[in-house]
Parts: structure tokens; C-alpha cells; sequence
């Protein structure tokens, strides 16, 4: 066997081998790279994003304490640059566990968890909370209440509107409903149908005119 057959068994081994290790490499490398490490839990509204100001940031934690006070519920806030390649689902079920919202016996915590790079909400509740806040509830909650807020950058008002509708949820009260454009204003076609109503008029008494 020539020497230059030698070395492309060499090489052609070493390619094979290659092959191998970056196939591995793919099955296993993205389960080490996104392993999930929860945030630090740094009181009722941890914002990790930096979206809220002091006065924001400050009013919401005071409503939220008011919530635990009132109903018992324990509610965080939580806002994340990212999720880092979670699900906001997993996101918000994984950190909720790890900081072991409201009581043990009666899983009864609350998270409310934005993040701002993939732009996704979540309510997340635990199964002592039941009827107090429902999946249906939440849903609502983010789609009508906080939402409209977020989209149009007010961070601060839409948690805020999100925290007043959990409240209002665990008091009882239906989540304020979604606000309607109001109807005081005219439309395009109402005022050309208005000129045309007066042009006609016009024109019809100038023809007992001369």
C-alpha cells in the first residue's frame, strides 16, 4: 500500500470520526446551552428588564402586598428581557415552582410574568387559587386589560392595569372590559353625507330664487 493511499485512510477516518463527534455535539449541546436557571426572586415585582420606573415600580409592589393582605393570594411580578429559548409557558411554571409562591399546602401563588424581547404574557396560577382566577380569567385579563398597554410601550400601566384586574378577579368582580373607541366623534362618511344633505337643500330653495 503507497504512502498516499495511507494517508487518505488516515483522513477518511478522521473525517468519519469528525462526523461523529459534531453529531453528537448537535444532540446534546442545546440541552446543556439553554438549561433553565429561574431569576432571583427580589420581592412582589422583580423587574429584570429594566422597563419600570422607581414611582411604577413602587405603586405596583404596594397593590401587590395589598392583594396578599386582602385575599391571602400571593402574587408576583415578574419582567424578563427574555425567555431565552423557554416557552413563556415552561418560563413562568419553572419559576413559579422554584420561587414557591403562596403556601405549600395550598399551591395558591400567582405569577404574572412579561417578557419584553419576545413580547409574551403570562398569568400563571396554581391550583389553590381555582375559581378565584381562572385560565379563562387570565386570558382576558392579559388580552384586554394589559396587552393594549404593553404594545404601546407603557409598561408601567399595563402590569399595573394587569394587578387592579387580579384583584378584582379574587374580589369577586368580573376584569374591567376592554375600552371601546368612544362614539363622539364623526366619521369620514357621516360628514360627506351631511354636506350632501346641505348641498341638496341649498340647491333645491335656490330654485325659488331669482
Amino acid at each position: 500500500m503507497s504512502s498516499s493511499t495511507n494517508v487518505r485512510a488516515v483522513l477518511a477516518r478522521f473525517a468519519w470520526f469528525a462526523v461523529m463527534v459534531s453529531l453528537f455535539v448537535a444532540a446534546f449541546a442545546p440541552r446543556v446551552a439553554f438549561a433553565f436557571t429561574p431569576p432571583t426572586l427580589e420581592g412582589p415585582v422583580t423587574d429584570k428588564a429594566k422597563v419600570l420606573s422607581v414611582v411604577e415600580k413602587e405603586r405596583i409592589t404596594q397593590k401587590v402586598l395589598a392583594l396578599k393582605a386582602a385575599h391571602g393570594h400571593e402574587v408576583a411580578v415578574l419582567v424578563v428581557p427574555t425567555l431565552g429559548g423557554e416557552t413563556v409557558e415552561d418560563f413562568a411554571y419553572k419559576t413559579a415552582k422554584a420561587w414557591g409562591l403562596g403556601s405549600a399546602e395550598r399551591d395558591d401563588g400567582v405569577l404574572f410574568l412579561v417578557a419584553t424581547a419576545e413580547r409574551k404574557i403570562r398569568i400563571e396560577t396554581g391550583k389553590g387559587v381555582g375559581g378565584d382566577l381562572t385560565d379563562v380569567d387570565a386570558s382576558r385579563i392579559i388580552r384586554d386589560n394589559v396587552a393594549p398597554e404593553l404594545k404601546s410601550g407603557r409598561y408601567g400601566a399595563g402590569i399595573e392595569a394587569g394587578v387592579d384586574a387580579i384583584g378584582a378577579r379574587f374580589s369577586g368582580v368580573a376584569p374591567p372590559a376592554k375600552p371601546t373607541p368612544s362614539g363622539g366623534g364623526m366619521s369620514l362618511l357621516s360628514v360627506l353625507v351631511v354636506v350632501v344633505v346641505l348641498v341638496a337643500i341649498v340647491a333645491f330653495i335656490g330654485l325659488f330664487v331669482y
